[in-house]
């Protein structure tokens, strides 16, 4: 099984990679299995060889077999659309509950949760440096800092939502 977390991060390399790095004949290079425009994409590799073919979604399992949104493979993954499926990422529930994580400063559940998510966020802008002040209204992204998660969007409409009375917090690379 292969899954395709994202399109953009294929794995391209010089062909070269196959004899210095990986002493690995050029077989496969030469029948077009791992070939993408004279380089080598494992990625490709990794689509071609899988029994199955997973994505993180539904939705991205029909994307990436357009044009658009296939980054040079959505002729390849239309032809194993057979063996593709898209399924969506998710949360364990058990470890990322609010009533038990230890790892938030005040646990809280449906009852409480207008006041301790306050006294979270309070701590949250102390830990951080912020001014504290339960009025303003904070965002958070924790991201890889790439267009394709939207930042370019956020970027645009920066300038009507950021003032005074907003925090703006992200934690991410790229």
């Amino acid at each position: 099984v292969y899954t395709i977390h994202n399109l953009q991060y294929q794995g391209i390399f010089n062909k070269e990679i196959l004899g210095n790095i990986f002493d690995l004949s050029y077989d496969h290079f030469n029948n077009g299995d791992i070939e993408f425009y004279g380089n080598v994409n494992f990625m490709k590799a990794g689509i071609v060889f899988a029994d199955e073919v997973t994505t993180v979604s539904k939705t991205y399992a029909k994307e990436i077999q357009t044009a658009y949104y296939g980054e040079g493979l959505d002729g390849l993954i239309r032809a194993r659309n057979n063996s593709l499926c898209g399924i969506v990422n998710g949360i364990d529930y058990n470890s990322f509950n609010p009533s038990t994580d230890k790892d938030i400063f005040v646990t809280y559940n449906v009852k409480n949760v207008t006041k301790k998510k306050v006294e979270n966020k309070l701590k949250l802008q102390a830990q951080l440096g912020l001014p504290v002040d339960e009025n303003k209204m904070m965002f958070a992204i924790i991201s890889r800092l790439t267009d394709q998660k939207g930042l370019d969007l956020i970027n645009y409409v920066m300038d009507g939502i950021i003032d005074e009375n907003v925090q703006l917090v992200v934690i991410g690379t790229g």
